[in-house]
């Protein structure tokens, strides 16, 4: 059942509804972990990363990808390479390993791969990426109407008791495009919403059930 969508029916009318995006992905923010390694040395450095939480995409672990290509280097005359000799370019065969982490995790799965690394210095990259997981259920909606809508109305739809000198004044009287209806309980949709500052209405319900209104 889409309670977001039959939520916002109620609130705006179905009739003034031009436009409807339903959610039902959960999207994160976590890391990307890539590091270049030779080949006899990817199952020890994934291991260490996985023990350390890296490598996890929901009911799974160890999970990894793996690319074979070439790496080039020149040691200084202070280096002291594990393949090849100092102050000569080497070409050697490497494997590209990415493994996927939590912002929690990230340090001690860094940590350990450097540790289990053979390299003196590990070549490695630390991206910032968003991931999702598709839900059973639609769980937020986004709208676009057919007329702008009273915020003012909004309100009063939500709850008839709701004391009318508790809404700002600018409010009683903006008139929105767009909504966003997020029963989720988890605020972070907005991160992830492309609009105008302050032109789309933003309603959630937190764990604790109360509403929450806001321009995003």
């Amino acid at each position: 059942m889409n309670k977001a969508l039959n939520f916002a029916k109620k609130i705006f009318g179905a009739e003034n509804i031009s436009k409807i995006e339903q959610f039902n992905i959960k999207y994160f923010k976590k890391y990307k972990i890539t590091v270049f390694c030779p080949e006899s040395h990817i199952e020890k450095i994934s291991k260490a990363m996985s023990i350390e939480g890296a490598g996890v995409i929901g009911k799974y672990s160890g999970c990894s990808f793996r690319l074979k290509g070439k790496g080039t280097f020149r040691g200084s005359k202070g280096a002291n390479p594990f393949i090849g000799k100092k102050r000569k370019l080497e070409t050697v065969d490497e494997i590209r390993l990415e493994m996927i982490c939590d912002a929690e995790n990230l340090n001690r799965a860094v940590n350990e791969m450097l540790k289990a690394h053979p390299y003196e210095e590990p070549a490695y990259d630390i991206y910032e990426v968003l991931c999702g997981i598709k839900q059973k259920s639609v769980y937020a909606v986004k709208l676009a109407f057919k007329k702008p809508v009273n915020i003012g109305n909004v309100f009063k739809k939500i709850n008839s008791r709701i004391d009318n000198s508790l809404i700002p004044e600018g409010w009683k009287i903006l008139k929105i495009k767009n909504a966003v209806v997020d029963l989720s309980g988890e605020q972070k949709l907005t991160d992830y919403i492309k609009s105008e500052t302050n032109k789309t209405l933003y309603i959630t319900k937190n764990f604790k059930r109360s509403i929450n209104i806001r321009l995003v």
